[in-house]
């Protein structure tokens, strides 16, 4: 399987509003380019659909944490862009 770069992903990903992630995501990350339908009963999510082998319960948790990570990522610089240049540098900087 091709993982795309965290670069991709966002790119991939992100519309008007940023970038969205999520169990549909995970699933278009992992298996891109083919059809599949994923249901929701009582928060327990099943794929109805699908053309291509599966991923693996353990393939499906990585990516949507991969995701995850990415996200609050990119809010941590957004909310804290000094803060995080000082981290990243290890620089004192006067605010």
């Amino acid at each position: 399987m091709t993982k795309l770069t965290v670069k991709k992903r966002i790119k991939k990903f992100s519309n008007k509003d940023g970038f969205a992630w999520g169990v549909n995501t995970t699933v278009e990350a992992l298996k891109p380019d083919i059809e599949w339908q994923l249901n929701n009963h009582e928060g327990v999510f099943t794929l109805t659909k699908w053309e291509a082998p599966q991923p693996t319960s353990q393939e499906l948790r990585e990516e949507y944490i991969r995701q995850q990570t990415i996200a609050e990522c990119i809010d941590y610089f957004r909310n804290n862009k000094i803060e995080a240049l000082k981290i990243l540098f290890k620089k004192n900087y006067s605010v």
